[in-house]
């Protein structure tokens, strides 16, 4: 398989090994992943994701593993009174689903940044093998390099 950007060329599938996701399977994942990003439980973002599970950020064009992402989230949480979605939609896909969502963080001044994001999410199973991020950056008045800047909200 050639690759672009670590993403399959154009006319490519992404491999499945077993059945297609049904919309259930879609939507539990999907509705877990929120609940452990708007409670912050660090372990149980571990276990949602396989041990190689990665997420990909079109505005860098990078993977990055667990660690990282941990990092990125518990950093984002210390800056953030309040995680939550908005407007979430999602599509069960043969590998896995596509949510788009706006990600809110509620600061401690009580103002709400928005920024609106479309994922593709891969699953092995039950667990989320690749999640690929496009986001748009909310307006914040620290700045792209500030706090909250986009590499920092690049997560479903």
């Amino acid at each position: 398989m050639g690759v672009i950007y670590g993403l399959p060329e154009v006319g490519e599938e992404a491999a499945s090994d077993g059945p297609p996701v049904s919309a259930a399977l879609a939507n539990a994942v999907g509705e877990r992943l929120i609940e452990i990003v708007t409670q912050g439980d660090m372990n149980d973002l571990r276990k949602l994701f396989t041990d190689d599970g990665v997420v990909w950020n079109a505005h860098d064009q990078l993977d990055i593993g667990m660690n990282q992402m941990v990092a990125n989230m518990t950093s984002m949480r210390q800056s953030a009174k309040r995680i939550f979605y908005e407007n979430v939609r999602r599509q069960p896909t043969p590998t896995g689903f596509v949510q788009e969502h706006v990600f809110c963080l509620e600061m401690a001044d009580g103002k709400v940044m928005r920024a609106p994001h479309c994922c593709l999410i891969h699953l092995e199973g039950e667990r989320i093998k690749r999640m690929e991020a496009y986001c748009s950056a909310p307006a914040s008045p620290a700045g792209p390099s500030g706090p909250m800047s986009t590499r920092r909200l690049a997560i479903c």
